[in-house]
């Protein structure tokens, strides 16, 4: 009875039926004088997890086990050396006890990543209404209550992300993007000024540079970099990023958002959803994240480094300078047409 009244409640934390039962506490040290290795005890989280308990399967390191890189020996050519290696694990979401999704991520910086990925959804808006986010390193739970609601159809449906991927829970069409207000800013800067945002990104970024595995993402605020952060996968980054400036209340109306990855669809949405009015990639802009930031009022710009950059969309952001090129005259000097017309 306890079990069913919670699940009708919409609550799916196992604390949420504690009430309802004779429940004894027992001292983790006085488990161990029966279980030393503490192996009676498993972390099931999904219909997967309880599928593998019950063949006894082992569940293998948990979340709290993995740094933030690991380090193995590299051999080259007669010589050898230390190179880091980017830690990936299960971290599963939830807005107001409902489980929403479980994302392969680096398990660091995990309460912002929570709030970017609920964030980029449409899931929460209102600082104001954010009650608190608990973090379970050890198991990877991230816990985010709110005044705001979750909608009905999420609370029996979740969804597994993985690290490479950016497709959210809430949405995954065209369409969807298209509804989202147009951004308006002023915000103008210069080539020089992108490079070096870049720059600064790129020597703060530890992981990203010993790992070669990882991706990293910085907010650039009246010139200067106002975070950087770093995950296996660059949605990840990118939601840990906006996350935190969510979480502390920055103004992004004239920031820039830059990133190692490439600028694909998702990124753009998530950068509209969050009214950031420039993004620059070291890498790619995508044809339809071009299509859609030209919607959407959002300036791509790709491919800025060594000294070069390629605007894609909305090239009034960004003052004209001779190693600046727009798309449809990067086009015409490679011989292959207009390109993409902001």
């Amino acid at each position: 009875p306890a079990a069913r009244a919670a699940l009708a409640s919409g609550r799916r934390r196992l604390v949420a039926i504690l009430p309802g039962l004779r429940v004894a506490e027992v001292d983790v040290e006085e488990l161990r004088g029966i279980d030393p290795q503490l192996s009676s005890l498993q972390n099931i989280n999904t219909a997967y997890d309880l599928a593998e308990a019950r063949s006894g399967a082992s569940f293998g390191p948990s979340v709290g086990d993995a740094p933030e890189r690991a380090c193995v020996r590299v051999v080259e050519v007669g010589t050898r050396r230390a190179r880091g290696m980017p830690s990936e694990r299960p971290v599963t979401i939830y807005m107001n006890d409902v489980e929403v999704a479980t994302v392969q991520a680096t398990p660091k910086d995990l309460e912002e990543m929570a709030a970017g990925f609920l964030l980029a959804e449409g899931l929460i808006q209102d600082r104001d209404a954010l009650a608190g986010i608990d973090v379970d390193a050890k198991r990877g739970l991230v816990y985010l209550s709110t005044a705001e609601e979750v909608p009905d159809d999420m609370v029996y449906k979740t969804r597994y992300v993985t690290s490479g991927c950016g497709k959210g829970v809430t949405f995954s069409s065209v369409g969807h993007a298209r509804n989202l207000a147009k951004i308006d800013s002023a915000a103008c800067v210069s080539s020089e000024e992108l490079y070096e945002l870049m720059g600064r990104m790129a020597h703060e970024a530890a992981a990203y540079r010993d790992t070669g595995g990882m991706h990293a993402c910085a907010l650039g605020v009246g010139g200067r970099v106002r975070y950087v952060r770093e995950d296996v996968g660059r949605h990840n980054a990118l939601d840990k990023l906006l996350g935190r400036a969510w979480l502390d209340r920055v103004e992004v109306a004239d920031a820039v958002l830059l990133t190692t990855g490439r600028i694909s669809y998702e990124m753009a949405v998530k950068a509209a959803k969050s009214r950031v009015p420039i993004v620059v990639s070291r890498t790619a802009v995508t044809d339809l994240a071009a299509e859609i930031a030209i919607e959407l009022g959002i300036t791509l710009v790709g491919y800025a480094r060594g000294g070069k950059l390629v605007v894609y969309t909305h090239p009034h952001r960004i003052s004209a300078e001779k190693n600046a090129q727009t798309e449809s005259e990067r086009g015409r000097a490679l011989g292959e047409g207009e390109g993409v017309k902001p």
